[in-house]
């Protein structure tokens, strides 16, 4: 799994708040009359060709580009802010992505809702990998019952009470905590690679053996039951 890198101000690449890719950036100045003493940044992503806006104060003195350039301090304005959240899981399936990456909109404005939201991607995740709808803990047992990682259990188990509590408050107050949030997106890609991405790859590289070899593997394994 790849490592996310947040969009920085004039950063010459980064992990894109629209596509996701991790891409070069063109920086270009623009200059609004009606806000002198805002310095106003456009990114052009190199992979997508979307763009985000970035402001940060300055005075105009002398050649507003120049200054500009000085700048070490800016804020992104659009897309909304998703810096603190890491990107979906490559291998996340679709109907789980659109509410995870919902919740990395609306985290840096709503902690509660964005736990909410991971609170659906995990049901729709455990529906995913279960095969069946059903009650979120009745589906983290039966995923124990098929020899789920106890460390993958405890992951699915955290994020089910923390959002959980942060949609009917509880022992756990969201509210006071909101660093107890972030650390939900890692564990829901940690779940997607454990549970989706690895195995997929040993299954291609097993797949890949030649027939003869995995013919006589079956032979070995029958041979025992």
């Amino acid at each position: 799994m790849s490592q996310t890198v947040p969009p920085t101000y004039n950063a010459a690449s980064f992990n894109c708040p629209h596509c996701g890719a991790f891409a070069g950036m063109e920086w270009q100045s623009l200059r609004s009359p009606n806000y002198a003493y805002t310095m106003i940044s456009m990114a052009v992503c190199h992979s997508c060709n979307d763009v985000s806006l970035w402001v940060s104060p300055g005075k105009l003195e002398g050649d507003v580009f120049a200054v500009l350039a000085k700048a070490t301090k800016g804020k992104i304005v659009y897309p909304a802010q998703i810096l603190e959240a890491p990107a979906a899981h490559e291998m996340m399936p679709d109907e789980v992505k659109g509410d995870y990456e919902e919740a990395r909109q609306v985290f840096s404005l709503s902690h509660r809702s964005a736990a909410a939201l991971l609170r659906l991607s995990l049901q729709k995740l455990c529906e995913e990998l279960v095969g069946k709808k059903g009650n979120i803990n009745e589906l983290i047992g039966l995923l124990v019952s098929k020899g789920m990682p106890a460390q993958i259990q405890q992951a699915l188990d955290a994020i089910r009470i923390i959002a959980n509590n942060a949609v009917h408050p509880g022992e756990l107050n969201i509210d006071d905590k909101p660093e107890m949030v972030a650390p939900l997106f890692g564990l829901i890609n940690l779940i997607v690679e454990n549970q989706i991405a690895q195995p997929a790859a040993i299954e291609h590289m097993y797949s890949s053996l030649p027939a003869g070899a995995i013919a006589a593997i079956e032979r070995r394994d029958a041979s025992k039951k």
